[in-house]
């Protein structure tokens, strides 16, 4: 791989998010990114851990995840998603 082909692949986030990815096509997006030297890999939140297993070793390539959002059911390998956190707070009362 040329220099400018790896420069433009650190800037890549390799990406699997449809909810019915087996296995086998996470693992094998993992190996993707190591030879390519891809910047990341990005999944569901159920296979943080598989990606994380796939990369070990590879100092370039690192794990993102999202939220899962409510229209897109979690895959069936999936244990129950806890309520995502509100990206607010509210402010306490004032004393005075």
């Amino acid at each position: 791989m040329s220099d400018e082909a790896a420069n433009i692949a650190s800037y890549i986030d390799h990406t699997l998010l449809k909810p019915e990815a087996s296995e086998a096509e996470i693992l094998s997006v993992c190996a993707e990114a190591a030879e390519y030297r891809f910047k990341s890999v990005c999944v569901n939140p159920v296979w943080v851990k598989t990606v994380k297993k796939g990369l070990e070793g590879n100092r370039r390539a690192h794990v993102l995840s999202r939220r899962l959002p409510p229209s897109v059911p979690p895959p069936a390998t999936s244990r129950p998603l806890r309520p995502a956190a509100p990206c607010w707070t509210v402010p306490k009362k004032s004393t005075w």
